[in-house]
């Protein structure tokens, strides 16, 4: 994949309706992408995207080895990341288990009364 293209329509309703269209290859803006290795998905990090599209900023001119060596160096990372929240989820899990398993299960069933 040398390209992944994004057609945008942003509408705004708040007088007269306008919209705005951008279309823009995110591997050319990847300074504005954000990766979570859970479910492995890329999203455009919108607000900042647009801020800076719109200020005139032009993303840096990388070739498509550098643009593969970006993203796996993002995938790396957040895929130690999520490494040590899963980590530290299950020592979590762990902690209440014990807490749970060392509990007193008495269960005082002696004011029960059967109602036929």
């Amino acid at each position: 994949i040398d390209s992944y293209y994004l057609l945008i329509v942003k509408f705004d309703i708040s007088a007269a309706i306008a919209h705005k269209a951008y279309f823009v290859d995110i591997l050319d803006w990847l300074d504005f992408i954000a990766y979570d290795a859970g479910p492995g998905q890329i999203m455009l990090r919108e607000s900042d995207f647009y801020q800076a599209f719109e200020a005139g900023r032009q993303p840096p001119a990388r070739s498509v080895p550098q643009k593969a060596e970006f993203l796996f160096s993002l995938f790396e990372e957040k895929l130690r990341s999520l490494f040590v929240k899963r980590q530290e989820r299950l020592d979590r899990q762990r902690e209440e288990l014990g807490a749970f398993m060392s509990a007193d299960f008495a269960v005082d069933q002696s004011d029960m009364r059967f109602t036929p």
